[in-house]
């Protein structure tokens, strides 16, 4: 007996239906991209708490380890909010060494004096399938995202120890290990057990500023600024004080980079982001520290932090005024040399450096708050 067409029809469009929800339940693609990914709100919660946003690097930081090896890393965190905790991550950086190479990390949160560790997750450093909280960029800078809201609160101590592994997968060819040193972890906790009221948001990314630049067989072009927006309507009744707080991978010393908080939209200005020759002296009401932002120091720590940078600016609201729905902060490797006929910044063939400019710089965190 044959099947009518109406039939066939009706079992074509279920097939194509239950295929159709298949695909949408496909993982999402793999998180790297060499460019990496500009920063980008991931809470603000309600916007305000009546507390603070704790952001800290510990009592240690900077790239270490030995490379294709296994490595551990701890820093130690003090002030801790214990209770009254609405949002927590600990982020971690490590460094692949390649976009081929591959490995694993782990991390754990503890007292200090080990009692009660918490696990927070194995996690899988690569390029082609990496775990769900992990993003990386350029030749192997890796991101892991770490949610640690339940620990904290089950440990329930100001001072907490975290501890790091990144090791290489051994099953592969030892041209395939990852580099697996770790630049830092940065605790962040927001938190609504405190004396006043702060208007936050809490901005992330992996970002890879970059010079001109050929990786696995395609050609990159310069990738010289970005602008990362804290959008939202500003509560006035907030208060009139705030702080920027930006953490940084892969910044060396001796180059040159550029921070600025909402400079004027206008076509001389930094935030123009094909102007690589602006006038510096021009906009240093809205340039927050120097001419040499990620130089590889934390503001919480007394030695060199190699290639790792947490900072935290006290924003000049006299000079610097609040948008009141759109703020932003603008990232700038580097600045032109300012010669006639310059069509891009000037950068140097390795190991030359041009001191003007980072040839790779990595934003990873820019943490707005308003308080009273």
């Amino acid at each position: 007996m044959k099947m009518s067409r109406m039939k066939n029809k009706a079992g074509l469009y279920l097939g194509l239906g239950i295929l159709m929800f298949c695909m949408l339940c496909i993982p999402a693609s793999a998180n790297y991209s060499y460019e990496g990914y500009p920063l980008e709100t991931v809470d603000n919660g309600t916007g305000i708490v009546l507390g603070e946003v704790y952001v800290s690097c510990g009592d240690n930081a900077g790239l270490q380890g030995t490379s294709y090896q296994s490595n551990t890393f701890v820093t130690n965190f003090s002030d801790v909010p214990t209770d009254g905790i609405v949002w927590a991550e600990l982020k971690v950086g490590v460094w692949g060494g390649k976009a081929t190479r591959e490995g694993f990390a782990n991390a754990t949160l503890s007292k200090l004096d080990d009692s009660s560790p918490q696990a927070l997750g194995t996690v899988n450093l690569n390029t082609a399938n990496p775990s769900s909280n992990v993003d990386c960029c350029g030749n192997g800078v890796y991101l892991i995202k770490y949610d640690c809201k339940d620990e904290l609160l089950s440990l329930s101590n100001s001072d907490i120890k975290a501890t790091i592994n990144a090791w290489p997968n051994d099953s592969l060819a030892s041209t395939y290990w990852l580099d697996s040193r770790i630049y830092g972890a940065v605790l962040i906790v927001v938190y609504e057990n405190g004396n006043c009221y702060t208007q936050y948001w809490i901005n992330q990314g992996n970002l890879n500023l970059h010079k001109n630049v050929t990786s696995g067989g395609t050609y990159y072009p310069d990738l010289d600024a970005n602008i990362t927006w804290f959008n939202g309507t500003v509560n006035n009744s907030v208060g009139g004080n705030a702080t920027l707080t930006v953490g940084y991978f892969a910044g060396d010393d001796d180059q040159n980079d550029y921070l600025y908080f909402n400079p004027p939209k206008v076509a001389a200005s930094p935030y123009n982001l094909s102007n690589f020759n602006w006038p510096i002296v021009s906009y240093t009401d809205y340039q927050l520290d120097c001419n040499n932002v990620a130089n590889e120091t934390c503001d919480e720590l007394n030695f060199a932090t190699k290639n790792f940078d947490l900072h935290t600016f006290d924003i000049d609201l006299e000079n610097i005024e609040l948008d009141p729905s759109s703020n932003y902060a603008v990232f700038w490797r580097g600045h032109g040399n300012g010669t006639a006929g310059e069509t891009e910044i000037n950068d140097p063939s390795w190991p030359g450096v041009n001191p003007n400019t980072e040839s790779y710089l990595s934003p990873f965190l820019a943490v707005l708050q308003i308080k009273e």
